[in-house]
C-alpha cells in the first residue's frame, strides 16, 4: 500500500470513530489503542536488547560515545529546544484537557492524571531504549524510521514485528482521532457560538495577537531551516512571551473596564 493511501485509510478511520460516537468512541479505541502500544514496546525491548545486540553491555558500548552523555552531543540550548515544545504540550494539551473534563467527579480526574504519568513511563522509557539500539544495529538509519525498521528488518519474529507496526498505526490512530475531536470542540465552542456575531473584547485580542506572533514566527524559523541548530520554539516562545507582557501593559485600563461592565453590582 502507498503512503497516500495509507493515509486515505486512516483517514476514513479515525473520522469514523470520532463521527460515530465522539469522545466516547474515541475515549475505548484509545484505550484498546494504549494495550497494543505498551505490550508492543514491552516485548519487543527484551527481544531486541537480548537478541542480535547481546546484552546489555553491548548495546552501551556500542553506542557512540556522544550518546553515552547526558546531553547526547548537543548543547544545553539544544537541549531546552527540545524539552520546551513538549514541556508546553503537556501544560496546555487540549486532548488531555478533554479527557479530564470528561470524568465523573474530581476524583476520577485525580486518578486519571496520577495514572497518566505513571503509565508514561511505560512508553517513553522503551521508545528512548529501542531507538537507541536501532543506532546500534542500524548506524546510518533515519532518526524517524529507527523504530519502525526493527519491525521490518527480522530483527524481532514476525508475530512481534507486527504487532510492533500494529503500536505504530495505534499511535497514528489515537492521535488523528484526538485532534479531530480537538478541532470540532475548537469549531463548535470558539467560533459558533462565541465569535460568531460577537464582537471580540480586548483581552480575547491579546490572547489572539500573541498567538499570532508566536505562529508566525514559528512558521519562519522553519522556513529558514532552523538557523544556528536551534529550534524554533526557543525563538517563537519569547517572542510570543514579550508581546503578551507588551500588549497587557498598553492596555490595562481598557481590559479592566470591559470586565467590569460584566460584573454585576453588589447593591
Amino acid at each position: 500500500m502507498s503512503p497516500q493511501s495509507g493515509a486515505i485509510v486512516v483517514a476514513l478511520l479515525v473520522m469514523f470513530l470520532a463521527f460515530g460516537g465522539g469522545l466516547k468512541s474515541v475515549a475505548w479505541s484509545d484505550f484498546a489503542s494504549a494495550l497494543v502500544i505498551v505490550l508492543s514496546l514491552v516485548i519487543a525491548l527484551p527481544l531486541i536488547l537480548g537478541g542480535d545486540i547481546g546484552g546489555a553491555g553491548d548495546y552501551w558500548n556500542g553506542m557512540p560515545e556522544t550518546h553515552r552523555t547526558f546531553s547526547g552531543g548537543l548543547s544545553w540550548l539544544q537541549l531546552l529546544g527540545y524539552f520546551l515544545p513538549l514541556f508546553l504540550l503537556i501544560l496546555a494539551d487540549q486532548n488531555m484537557y478533554q479527557r479530564l473534563g470528561a470524568s465523573r467527579d474530581e476524583s476520577e480526574a485525580k486518578k486519571s492524571t496520577a495514572g497518566f504519568f505513571f503509565s508514561s513511563f511505560l512508553v517513553t522509557i522503551p521508545v528512548a531504549l529501542l531507538g537507541s539500539a536501532a543506532v546500534v544495529l542500524l548506524p546510518k538509519i533515519a532518526p524517524d524510521t529507527a523504530i519502525l525498521s526493527l519491525a521490518g528488518r527480522d530483527y524481532l519474529p514476525t508475530i512481534m514485528g507486527g504487532l510492533l507496526l500494529a503500536g505504530a498505526l495505534a499511535f497514528i490512530i489515537t492521535t488523528g482521532s484526538s485532534f479531530l475531536l480537538s478541532g470540532a470542540g475548537n469549531i463548535v465552542y470558539d467560533v459558533v457560538q462565541r465569535l460568531m456575531g460577537r464582537e471580540l473584547n480586548d483581552a480575547k485580542r491579546l490572547r489572539v495577537h500573541a498567538m499570532v506572533l508566536g505562529v508566525v514566527v514559528t512558521i519562519t524559523w522553519e522556513q529558514l531551516d532552523q538557523p544556528y541548530d536551534l529550534n524554533s520554539v526557543l525563538i517563537s516562545l519569547p517572542v510570543a512571551l514579550i508581546a503578551l507582557v507588551a500588549g497587557s501593559l498598553v492596555m490595562p485600563d481598557r481590559t479592566v473596564r470591559s470586565l467590569d461592565e460584566r460584573v454585576p453590582d453588589p447593591v
